[in-house]
């Protein structure tokens, strides 16, 4: 607390801030980077207009309280800039610079907190400090069961060896690869996942079960570059997908990729039927294979 205090008694020192019936607010207006995380311009706000709740949208953008002043029936502390308790972003600011220094390299968190959380901290922290606050922000959507946001609240929380105990391990990693990622929220329902699961082992199941018995009926077979559009393609298609802007499309096209390569194979054995191949084409389809694999 006595922190919180100190860090706001330095920004109303620096002109950050302005006093409004026993409480402090933190004037937007004043820096002018404000608005960056979330790319959004402030400037037509109207001067000297405040919010006292904690959460608000980006429409509702005011000067936001620093430390709100004693109401009966709250918690509330004597400091060095008066009684009363802090707002909920100060906290977060003094907290980090008191265990990781004025900048930190990576900082994440929820979609939703981007605005006006972490906007705020951004405000208070290198208004106080005057240094970046932090170098990499990372946002996670949210899960998403039967098209409701996943919460304890409504009770939908779908636990991870719940999935995995039903579809495996694999199943899941295929799954998080294969979903369509929408704003970053993944959906989960139950007839997608099976569905998914199931092209898991009727592909990438089937392809593997099929070509590693040719390769053990037929040893030795020694792999070699697979000459498939889909597959001999994957070294510079993948890399290119760190790219991408949006981690959820970077996911989703990563599994497409990898579908697009596990068909081709499939196809390449049943096109050509090595088992019915005489040496060495027989040889020469399954090094192929096992080489693209």
């Amino acid at each position: 607390i006595n922190e919180m205090a100190e860090s706001i008694a330095k920004l109303e020192a620096d002109g950050f801030t302005y006093r409004s019936d026993g409480s402090v607010y933190f004037r937007i207006s004043k820096f002018e980077g404000y608005g960056k995380l979330s790319h959004n311009d402030f400037s037509g706000m109207v001067a000297g207009a405040r919010v006292d709740v904690d959460e608000y949208e980006k429409s509702d953008a005011r000067d936001f309280a620093l430390w709100k002043a004693p109401k009966e029936g709250e918690p509330n502390w004597d400091t060095c800039i008066g009684p009363g308790r802090p707002g909920w972003h100060i906290e977060c600011s003094v907290m980090a610079y008191h265990y990781l220094g004025a900048t930190l390299d990576l900082h994440a968190g929820g979609v939703d907190l981007i605005f006006p959380h972490h906007e705020n901290e951004i405000a208070q922290s290198e208004g106080a400090h005057g240094e970046t606050f932090v170098n990499y922000w990372m946002h996670n959507g949210f899960v998403r069961v039967d098209n409701e946001k996943m919460s304890k609240s409504l009770g939908n929380v779908v636990c991870p060896e719940t999935f995995i105990q039903r579809f495996t391990s694999d199943g899941f990693r295929y799954f998080c690869i294969r979903s369509k990622q929408a704003s970053n929220d993944m959906e989960l329902d139950w007839t997608t996942a099976q569905t998914v699961c199931n092209e898991l082992r009727s592909g990438f199941g089937n392809l593997a079960q099929r070509l590693l018995t040719l390769v053990y009926a037929n040893q030795p077979i020694t792999p070699i570059q697979c000459q498939l559009p889909e597959v001999s393609n994957l070294p510079t298609k993948i890399p290119a997908l760190l790219h991408l802007p949006d981690a959820g499309e970077c996911l989703w096209q990563y599994g497409r990729i990898l579908v697009d390569a596990m068909w081709a194979l499939n196809k390449h054995l049943s096109d050509n039927h090595p088992w019915k191949q005489p040496e060495p084409t027989r040889g020469q389809i399954l090094a192929e294979a096992l080489g693209g694999l």
